[in-house]
């Protein structure tokens, strides 16, 4: 897995199998929960500004990157 990641160029069929190994051991599930936790610690901070659109807008951003698939 280390060479292939090193090399940096791999088909879409390489890429597909570490993607598989990679949810195999857990390693996709537990960066989604670090993102969530990040995402929560950033929203939490975002709510100490006064309630606006542009505060709004910074909270749709975090959630859609956590919830977007690709």
């Amino acid at each position: 897995l280390k060479t292939v990641i090193r090399g940096g160029e791999f088909s879409p069929t390489v890429f597909e199998r570490i993607r598989v190994l990679l949810a195999q051991a857990g390693g996709i599930e537990y960066t989604r929960r670090r993102a969530a936790a990040h995402i929560t610690q950033a929203k939490e901070s975002l709510n100490r500004f006064t309630p606006s659109k542009d505060r709004d807008i910074l909270h749709d951003i975090a959630d859609y990157a956590l919830e977007r698939t690709t």
